[in-house]
């Protein structure tokens, strides 16, 4: 059991490993346009446009 308990978390450590942080406006013009593309676990950070 308590190898069990190592693997899952080990996989849940690893899941959240794979998230990314899309960027406005470096990675995409608009705020939709990131959220559109977002899956779980991801972040979209706004900042003033240059």
């Amino acid at each position: 059991m308590r190898y069990m308990i190592i693997i899952i978390v080990l996989f849940s450590v690893a899941y959240n490993g794979f998230a990314e942080i899309l960027n406005i406006p470096e990675d995409f013009n608009t705020i939709q346009a990131a959220i559109d593309a977002t899956e779980d676990g991801d972040i979209v950070l706004v900042g003033p446009v240059r």
